[in-house]
This record gives structure tokens, sequence and C-alpha cells, in this order.
């Protein structure tokens, strides 16, 4: 079993929410770490929801705050010639057909992007280089506390998925 990252007790705010944020990245990983590919694939709710489709959303949804909202970036691949304008759900569909490994993968490198773009960042209120459709910037302490939150749901959606997965 995976030791998840200490999270110290007394630190500044940008440590804080880097060691949460890391947590619960870490907590996602482990939900998939003992389940094989055709369990990764298995819906067991009504929704498109897999843990597959809940790891690679959640691949997706780093680059896009983090490189393409932070930074401003053009989106990487896959997301770069993923058709996401065709379906709200390419992110759940797609990942049918990738092995745990390739969507570990996925994770594992948005996750690093992610940090390297904020890497050395001590001012949380640093603003993105892109808007919104009304034309705000985000700063970077509510980019940083959404991904908390989005990573923290759908760990506990992992949760839920794999007991009744392994039930």
């Amino acid at each position: 079993m995976m030791t998840p990252p200490a999270i110290q007790t007394i630190s500044n705010e940008v440590t804080t929410l880097n060691e949460f944020l890391d947590f619960h990245r870490s907590r996602i990983l482990w939900m998939i770490d003992d389940v094989d590919d055709t369990q990764l694939h298995q819906r067991c709710v009504p929704s498109l929801s897999t843990l597959g489709g809940i790891v690679k959303h959640l691949a997706k949804v780093e680059d896009i705050w983090f490189v393409q909202r932070f930074l401003g970036e053009a989106a990487s691949e896959p997301w770069k010639s993923a058709k996401l304008n065709e379906g709200i759900d390419w992110d759940f569909e797609s990942s049918l057909t990738d092995s745990k490994e390739t969507i570990r993968s996925y994770y594992l490198l948005a996750c690093e992007r992610s940090r390297n773009a904020i890497r050395g960042i001590t001012d949380l209120g640093v603003l993105s280089n892109a808007t919104n459709t009304k034309g705000e910037f985000w700063n970077l302490r509510w980019i940083l506390t959404h991904m908390i939150e989005e990573t923290a749901q759908h760990s506990g959606h992992l949760d839920i998925l794999k007991e009744l997965i392994l039930a």
C-alpha cells in the first residue's frame, strides 16, 4: 500500500494548498493500484463513470486548469487531438480503450505539468493568462482550491465505484 504524502500542520498557504492537492492526487492513484483493466472499465452506475474514466477526466482537468488556463498554453496530447467538442463525455468514453498503464501515465504526466506550471510561485494572487467567457481571470489561490475540491470529490466517486466493483 502506498503512503500518502505528509501534510505539514504549520505551513504557509502555498505549501498547505499544494500539499493537500498532492495528498488527494496520491489517493486517486492509490484507488486504481489494485484493479485490473477489466475492473478499471467496469460500469456500476447508470452514468458513464468508470474508475478509468474518472482518472482520465482528472488528468484532462489538471491540464485545463494549470496549463491551458493558468499558463495560457495550448492543449497537449491526448487532449489536443481529442474530439472534445463532439461530446462532453469524451474522456469517459475514450478511457474504455485505454490500459491502466496509459491512464495512470496520463494522470502522472498531467500532475507533473501542473506542478511545473506553478513551481516557485509564492504569491497566490498571481492571475491566470486565460480568462473565462466574461473576460475574468482566475488567481492561483482559486485554481488550487478548485483543484483540491475537484480531486477530492472524484476521489469519493472512485471509492464508491471501487467498493461496488470489489463487492
